[in-house]
């Protein structure tokens, strides 16, 4: 596995015990919800995160961000 992905895995899902010491926990996620409906969103490149405002299609944060910023004249 691409050791960044896992340490970002690691990153957010690190539960604190009392010792203050991190365990890092992989959540099992049931994909079979994303993978039923991402070939009927009519995204040209369908991937997580993604945003539908009408008829726009985002996907990536980073462009989703830009799109929020820009409709809601939070950039210069």
């Amino acid at each position: 596995m691409n050791k960044s992905r896992l340490r970002r895995t690691s990153f957010v899902s690190c539960q604190v015990g009392d010792g203050g010491e991190g365990e890092a926990v992989t959540p099992d996620y049931d994909k079979s919800g994303w993978f039923g409906v991402k070939n009927k969103l009519g995204l040209d490149f369908p991937n997580l995160p993604y945003l539908v405002d009408g008829d726009k299609k985002i996907v990536q944060s980073n462009a989703i961000m830009r799109y929020i910023a820009r409709k809601h004249n939070m950039c210069k």
